[in-house]
C-alpha cells in the first residue's frame, strides 16, 4: 500500500517518496511511530481524564446512533498536550506540509461497542462500530501557519506552537 512505512529505532528521515505519497493520498502511515510506552501513557491519560470525557458530546447519524466527540483547540500541559507539541510529530507535519504548523485542534472520537454511530464527514468514521470492542481515535490536527482561516470560527487562528 502506498504511504505505509516503518519507524526504525533512532528515528527516520522523511523521504521524498513519503512526501509524494502524502500529497497523492492525503496521509502516510508510519508503523511504530510511537512506542508501546508512549501509547500506554496516552491511553491512560485519555481514559483517566474526566475533563475530556465530561466535555464529550454526541454526534448523531441518520440511523439514531451516535458517536461521542471531545475536542479542544489548545494543547495543555498534560500528556495529550505533550503529544500535540512532540517534536517528532510536529516536525513530520512541517515537512509534509512544507512549512511551520500550528496546533489547530485535538479530538477524541469515541464509538461504543456494537452501537457507535457513523460520523460521515471523516474518512474513518463513515462505517458504524458494530464490533464487540469500542473504537476510540485520538487525533491531533495541524494547520500551516500561512493558512490562517479567512473567517473566524470555532478553531483557532495561528498561534505559535512551542515544541
Amino acid at each position: 500500500m502506498a504511504g505505509k512505512y516503518q519507524y526504525k529505532e533512532g528515528g527516520y528521515k522523511l523521504t521524498e517518496q513519503m512526501k509524494r505519497d502524502f500529497n497523492e493520498n492525503g496521509f502516510i502511515m508510519v508503523r511504530n511511530f510511537l512506542d508501546d510506552e508512549e501509547l500506554t501513557n496516552i491511553k491512560k491519560a485519555i481514559e483517566d481524564n474526566s475533563t475530556i470525557l465530561s466535555n464529550a458530546f454526541g454526534v448523531a447519524d441518520d440511523t439514531g446512533k451516535d458517536a461521542q466527540l471531545s475536542l479542544w483547540n489548545h494543547p495543555g500541559n498534560d500528556v495529550t498536550g505533550m503529544v500535540a507539541r512532540c517534536e517528532k510529530i510536529v516536525n513530520t507535519c512541517e515537512h509534509l506540509l512544507g512549512g511551520e504548523v500550528y496546533h489547530y485542534h485535538t479530538k477524541l472520537m469515541m464509538k461504543a461497542a456494537k452501537k457507535g454511530g457513523k460520523h460521515v464527514w471523516h474518512q474513518d468514521y463513515g462505517g458504524q462500530n458494530l464490533s464487540n470492542d469500542r473504537r476510540w481515535a485520538f487525533l491531533c490536527a495541524y494547520n500551516k501557519a500561512t493558512n490562517n482561516p479567512v473567517k473566524k470560527h470555532h478553531h483557532p487562528c495561528y498561534t505559535p506552537l512551542v515544541k
